[in-house]
């Protein structure tokens, strides 16, 4: 399934290297200005800190207004992300899906 998304054109991404080794990644789906994001990973210690806000600088640059990382945690508080309520995801997922049909 990704592959087909990521052919279409929806699958972002960065990636942190050292020397030719993959050392963090994060990467998901941006539908117009909402970002899903799927996974973060790391082998150094705070690779994905570093992969996700990176993520999150190039999301703004290209108009992503709502980025969705599942669960809230340290990593995600610690970088600028807040939890919202249920209802007011689904009004951001209903003005984004708007503003992209």
């Amino acid at each position: 399934a990704y592959l087909s998304l990521e052919q279409m054109g929806f699958v972002r991404s960065v990636g942190l290297w050292q020397k030719d080794q993959l050392i963090a990644a994060a990467f998901g789906v941006q539908i117009g200005p909402l970002y899903f994001g799927e996974h973060v990973c790391s082998t150094v210690a705070d690779g994905e800190a570093i992969a996700l806000a990176l993520l999150a600088q190039k999301m703004g640059t290209v108009g992503v207004s709502v980025m969705d990382v599942h669960r809230e945690t340290n990593l995600c508080m610690d970088i600028g992300f807040e939890e919202i309520s249920r209802n007011e995801y689904l009004g951001l997922l209903k003005k984004g899906l708007e503003q992209y049909v």
